[in-house]
């Protein structure tokens, strides 16, 4: 893979006061903006804050739905281990903006997390390849008829954090999104930054 090119994923701009800046997303590489803090426009700002979000993610989908699944995957698996190894760090980054103890959102966030990761690892071929419906799904009329149900990805999916388990949810609806060929757009709930923004940076080492 070459983690040069525009990565499928972006991390949308947590809402803000008018004329409020946050730190871009990610890194010197495919997931985002430079690592050095720069002004990012706030979600309410309007659509302008969003279409240059929109036409990276659009122009890095058509790679990203091309390569391989495997290659895909692969990028999970390396992502799973990091958060393995950071799980006490997204755990306190999520307890901290939920005011919750760091143990509560080890095992109801970063544990299944890395259960989702694995289960991707595991059942995204089997869940993705082309299907052949069987003779007892289709009508009698079409008995003579053959179909096969290819999965296509959407392109760019938008995915909008919620503020109870903004890792957790965010992250493994944008892991089944990424797999499935996608582009990601991530917007996090007001207040929950800061996990999804570490979720972001070691999904981006997971390319590396």
């Amino acid at each position: 893979m070459n983690v040069d090119a525009p990565s499928p994923f972006q991390a949308g701009p947590e809402p803000a006061p008018q004329g409020a800046s946050l730190p871009a997303p990610g890194s010197g590489n495919p997931l985002g903006g430079p690592r050095v803090p720069a002004p990012v426009p706030a979600m309410n700002d309007g659509a302008d804050s969003i279409l240059p979000l929109f036409a990276k993610a659009r122009l890095s989908q058509g790679r990203w739905a091309v390569s391989p699944l495997a290659s895909r995957l692969q990028v999970v698996r390396r992502a799973r281990h990091l958060f393995a190894a950071s799980g006490l760090r997204l755990a306190e980054a999520s307890a901290a903006c939920r005011q919750r103890p760091a143990a509560e959102a080890l095992t109801a966030e970063v544990l299944p997390l890395a259960a989702a990761c694995r289960f991707l690892e595991r059942a995204a071929a089997r869940l993705l390849r082309p299907r052949r419906p069987g003779i007892l799904t289709r009508p009698a009329w079409l008995g003579g008829v053959h179909s096969e149900v290819r999965r296509e990805p959407f392109g760019v999916v938008l995915v909008i954090g919620p503020g109870n388990y903004p890792l957790l949810l965010a992250g493994v609806q944008a892991l089944q999104a990424l797999v499935a060929g996608n582009a990601v757009l991530l917007k996090p709930a007001p207040g929950s930054a800061a996990p999804v923004r570490l979720f972001v940076d070691l999904l981006v080492c997971g390319l590396a």
